[in-house]
């Protein structure tokens, strides 16, 4: 964003930036909410590939979405962030943790701890 007062300083904080489609994507996933983890999985990937989400293949395919959500539902919210799963989705690295966070790597690299 370029001010009529001086110089960009970086995006103002109604923009987003743009995604870097070479690296992770990150997305969080509301565990209270009406979506199923397995959707927000799949949304994030799209989002990470810039593929339409009806474009992927089916998710079954790289893990059972039902188990994927019934893992996690399982665990009292209290010790969730202490679980994480990491598999390969449409050919990305994907890692959930317990937090909620949906770690989407399109570059098929392991999405570990860095």
């Amino acid at each position: 964003m370029i001010r009529p007062d001086g110089p960009s300083d970086g995006p103002s904080p109604d923009e987003t930036p743009p995604h870097d489609a070479a690296g992770p994507h990150t997305s969080h996933h509301e565990w209270e909410g009406p979506a199923p983890l397995s959707h927000t999985v799949a949304t994030g990937v799209a989002a990470a590939t810039d593929t339409d989400v009806t474009a992927l293949p089916a998710l079954y395919d790289a893990v059972d979405p039902e188990s994927l959500d019934r893992l996690f539902r399982s665990v009292p919210a209290e010790k969730r962030e202490r679980v994480e799963i990491a598999f390969l989705f449409a050919g990305c690295a994907v890692r959930v943790s317990g937090t909620g966070e949906v770690t989407v790597d399109p570059t098929g690299a392991p999405a570990g701890d860095g």
